[in-house]
């Protein structure tokens, strides 16, 4: 059941992104071609120039967002790409968005193919949360003592309350839930450390 729902969550999700994000965008980047089209007979060159350019970067704007999105909906085979490829695709659209990012990855991790997908999931929904409030995010791949590889998101973003976690999974909100099931079920953990005002930091441990 927690898997319906949060697949009908997600449809409901990525649905919204193209509505609010790459359509407006797109729509916008239309109008103003259009504008500049009607105008080029009597503009300046440089006007005309101008406008071209902010058209340009407005399309490889929404070349990214659209994507990082397919990235989320279809990821890359991890198998062949591997994460230190997958990642990066999933970060850009923070980048899009202004948001800095820094992606840190020890060479020395070697992981299963279900503990690389259960990697990329959390990288999704820890992206998911950052993309709405934060100005900065460091992502971390690494291998610990006792036969662990950690995988860590931090933000700068307002952060939350165990409370609003809670009453975001009684409204349905599954993803981190599933997540930690999942981890659970791979003999690892998975822990959410936020408070407000201080950002959010999102932990996942698993056997190498």
């Amino acid at each position: 059941m927690r898997a319906l729902d949060a697949s009908e969550g997600e449809r409901r999700r990525i649905a919204a992104d193209l509505h609010d994000g790459v359509v407006q965008d797109l729509a916008g980047t239309s109008m103003m071609l259009a504008v500049a089209a009607q105008q080029a007979p009597t503009a300046p060159r440089q006007d005309l120039e101008t406008a071209l350019q902010a058209g340009a970067d407005s399309a490889r704007q929404s070349m990214r967002q659209l994507r990082s999105l397919l990235v989320e909906i279809y990821p890359p085979n991890l198998r062949t790409a591997g994460l230190p490829a997958a990642l990066p695709d999933l970060l850009a659209g923070l980048t899009a968005r202004g948001i800095k990012t820094e992606l840190r990855i020890d060479d020395a991790v070697e992981l299963s193919a279900e503990a690389e997908r259960l990697v990329f999931r959390t990288a999704q929904e820890a992206v998911r949360n950052v993309a709405d409030h934060a100005h900065a995010v460091v992502v971390s791949l690494t291998t610990t003592t006792g036969g662990m590889t950690e995988f860590v998101v931090s933000d700068d973003g307002r952060g939350f309350s165990t409370d609003t976690m809670a009453q975001k999974r009684a409204a349905g909100h599954l993803g981190l839930t599933l997540l930690e099931d999942r981890a659970r079920s791979l003999g690892g953990e998975f822990t959410v450390d936020s408070r407000p005002g201080q950002g959010t930091r999102i932990t996942l441990r698993i056997p190498t």
